[in-house]
């Protein structure tokens, strides 16, 4: 689900970008790394903090690899999760790592758009996907979240349209690929060709879901927009980052409510209600620290 869920992600920051013309690159820069870097570098540090007080111990490297948001180098780069020790609280934050790596390729997409290369976009598209498998396959390197990235960011250079038509094929399409990859499952479960596979399956998937919203979008254009435009779906929308940061914190270990209860319902109630209150916390903690910078 969580694969699956952050392929979806990559795609559509992709898309999102893909509709922009970034000309202040510095004023960028540090708009993200105010959005992104600041709330889980605080975030990181109250859970050292509090893995010390509960007797954790971390080295030099595995400290400044937590600071510096480099855990998700562990799921790019075969090896260097042995380098250093992860946070249990802070396991949501590897894609983070992942996800600004994506948006340093964006100067580079940026000078693509509308250049002959996106005419060659499809036969590109599998040629890439069968480059990152291959390497996956015999080096463990893992570019597919790249793949995705740019994959959503020409989506939305293009704006498609999405129409039922689209959807159907797109749906119909991708199907067998997740037969397969059950097969996979079933026969060859933890060896590097399922694994691999997985990556190119949640690939398909983070795509067809992108899909279905565009399509929604273009079928049921005035409950969209009202969705869009209502307060709930703002507020949401403003603190789901802090929610993906600090959830992670009460999935398991000194903080979660599932240990130290016997009902799953009670443990599940409170894991929401912690969740809700830790990312207005960090919310409002990075917007006040922000106001500090500025």
């Amino acid at each position: 689900f969580f694969g699956c869920y952050s392929s979806f992600r990559c795609h559509i920051s992709g898309f999102l970008y893909g509709g922009k013309t970034i000309s202040d690159w510095g004023h960028w820069i540090k708009q993200r790394s105010m959005k992104i870097i600041l709330p889980a570098l605080m975030l990181s540090v109250v859970a050292l903090v509090i893995g010390w007080l509960n007797g954790e111990r971390y080295d030099v490297l595995s400290v400044l690899f937590i600071l510096f948001q480099l855990q998700g180098l562990a799921f790019l780069l075969p090896g260097i999760g042995q380098c250093f020790k992860g946070h249990s609280m802070l396991g949501p934050l590897w894609f983070l790592t992942v996800i600004m790596l994506c948006y340093c390729l964006i100067p580079i997409l940026q000078k693509l758009r509308g250049s002959a290369m996106r005419r060659q976009s499809l036969v590109g598209l599998v040629v890439a996907a069968g480059g990152c498998f291959v390497l996956c396959m015999t080096t463990q390197i893992n570019l597919f979240y790249f793949l995705t990235f740019v994959l959503g960011y020409f989506l939305g250079t293009e704006n498609p349209q999405i129409h039922t038509k689209h959807i159907t094929v797109l749906t119909v399409g991708i199907v067998p690929f997740q037969i397969l990859r059950l097969l996979l499952r079933s026969c060859v479960d933890g060896t590097p060709l399922y694994q691999t596979y997985t990556y190119l399956s949640h690939l398909m998937l983070g795509l067809l879901i992108l899909c279905f919203f565009l399509w929604c979008g273009e079928a049921f254009p005035t409950l969209m927009t009202g969705l869009a435009n209502s307060k709930a779906i703002s507020a949401f929308d403003e603190l789901s980052l802090y929610v993906y940061m600090v959830h992670g914190c009460f999935c398991g270990g000194l903080l979660s409510p599932y240990g130290a209860t016997e009902s799953l319902l009670l443990a599940t109630i409170l894991f929401f209600l912690l969740t809700l209150v830790g990312a207005c916390l960090l919310r409002k903690a990075t917007k006040a620290v922000s106001a500090v910078c500025r």
